[in-house]
């Protein structure tokens, strides 16, 4: 059974059903966004002739789809050559063993509740005293009464080192996916771009490629010139130029020039009060 430890130190029996109700909730939300994104991204493949755009509905090899819809990636300024490929292999690595070490984690856990071991849930390591095993999660920490370790203390240690390499490898993975967000939606949703982008780390990247599933490709950089031209009317400094979005167009002032001589000339003789002798 699991047991679910409030802040007061309070337990509370979750009954099987309720667990796999949930599990059931989360797995439909995955599959949902997980098919949201495999369609946004193979319609953009198929609008823009990508030779492989059944790629997209592959665990692994949508990330190349989209590093390849956006085209070069520049880094700092510099260009990325072979960026989709490169994306491709850092994050597939990176997930392949982040799963692979999951799994080797959790499975006899997920065993041992099933057998109908006394499993609890925290949100802090410090309230599981009484339990046996204790397995750090992304939500809190589970603690396991009467737990039979199958891996002996060699096994734990290797996994250890395993995790810090595995790390490095997963900060690698997400400084490429947020530049692959980035870029694409640079190029598919430049007014929200940064809004999008931010979403889709946190895992929302499958409902936004969706979104623009029909949307054409632009240059970010020809975007952001015309909204600076919308902004100043277009010309130099604003004035003179083309009428912005209420029609109005600005005139540039009627500033006399120091360096005129013909207004110096001027100025000088409404000055003289005998000018006109």
């Amino acid at each position: 059974m699991l047991y679910i430890i409030g802040q007061d130190g309070s337990i509370a029996e979750v009954s099987r059903t309720g667990v796999i109700l949930a599990l059931l909730l989360v797995l439909a939300v995955v599959i949902t966004f997980y098919v949201l994104r495999s369609l946004g991204l193979y319609k953009l493949a198929k609008k823009y002739s990508l030779k492989t755009p059944a790629l997209a509905w592959f665990p692994f090899t949508w990330i190349y789809v989209a590093a390849t819809l956006v085209g070069d990636a520049a880094i700092f300024g510099r260009p990325f050559k072979k960026f989709a490929l490169t994306a491709f292999i850092v994050f597939t690595v990176s997930t392949a063993l982040y799963a692979a070490l999951r799994i080797l984690v959790y499975f006899p856990v997920v065993g041992f509740y099933l057998q109908g071991g006394e499993t609890y849930f925290a949100s802090y390591e410090s309230q599981l005293i009484n339990c046996d095993a204790r397995f750090g999660i992304s939500a809190g920490y589970l603690g396991l009464i009467g737990f039979n370790d199958p891996y002996s203390a060699g096994f734990w240690s290797a996994l250890s080192i395993a995790h810090y390499v595995i790390r490095i490898f997963n900060l690698a993975s997400l400084f490429i996916t947020v530049i692959v967000y980035s870029n694409f939606f640079r190029s598919f949703l430049p007014n929200h771009y940064f809004v999008a982008t931010i979403f889709s780390v946190f895992g929302f990247f499958g409902p936004f490629a969706f979104v623009v599933r029909n949307n054409d490709r632009i240059s970010y950089a020809d975007y952001a010139r015309s909204r600076y031209s919308a902004f100043t009317g277009g010309g130099y400094g604003g004035y003179g130029g083309s009428a912005g979005a209420d029609g109005y167009r600005a005139e540039k002032p009627n500033i006399p020039d120091p360096f005129d001589d013909e207004s110096d000339k001027k100025d000088k003789k409404d000055d003289d009060p005998f000018g006109d002798f």
